[in-house]
């Protein structure tokens, strides 16, 4: 399988053709994004991305192309989102941990049946706003999102915050099986 993968002056992969597995990379760093997802049919696993000044892991399917899989990462000490999925279809966020990232840990923006599942998230969104905490979903309106399993404990603002137009300006949100905490 060939893979349209540039190693990024600034430290951080950038994937632009289909059908890559990216896996056990450890990232630090980066003056931009960890990992950038720009096309679809993608597999992330098992990395480690640290100390990276933007987005640890960015799916950025304005497109509407996507079912990508983010699965088993760790994304610590981001300047912004730990793993932030924009726009895409089909998105499997499952089995990562991520903390102390400076806005959201998991923010999903207008991703239409995205499952977010089994991920710890945890002392994320020290930098305040509305689009900072635990798992962030905000929508432009009728997507579908699946919350399930996950455990979001000590993060700035709630645990998980359905945001942006709010949920009933467009976010269908399934959530079951979670711990969410704030901090006290």
């Amino acid at each position: 399988m060939f893979c349209l993968c540039n190693l990024k002056e600034n430290g951080g992969i950038e994937v632009r053709s289909s059908g890559n597995v990216v896996s056990n990379s450890f990232i630090s760093e980066s003056s931009s994004s960890g990992i950038r997802i720009t096309n679809d049919r993608n597999i992330i696993r098992g990395n480690t991305i640290v100390d990276i000044s933007g987005k640890g892991i960015i799916v950025d399917q304005f497109t509407g192309l996507s079912d990508t899989q983010v699965l088993d990462n760790r994304v610590f000490s981001s300047s912004e989102e730990g793993i932030f999925n924009f726009f895409p279809l089909r998105t499997i966020i499952r089995g990562n941990i991520i903390n102390g990232n400076a806005k959201s840990g998991i923010n999903d923006f207008t991703g239409d049946d995205t499952i977010i599942d089994s991920n710890t998230v945890t002392n994320n969104g020290a930098d305040g706003g509305s689009f900072v905490g635990g798992i962030v979903l905000g929508s432009l309106g009728g997507t579908t999102v699946t919350v399930t399993n996950n455990v979001a404990v000590g993060n700035d603002v709630n645990g998980t915050i359905v945001n942006f137009l709010n949920v009933r300006d467009g976010v269908n949100a399934i959530v079951a099986g979670n711990i969410f905490e704030t901090q006290q």
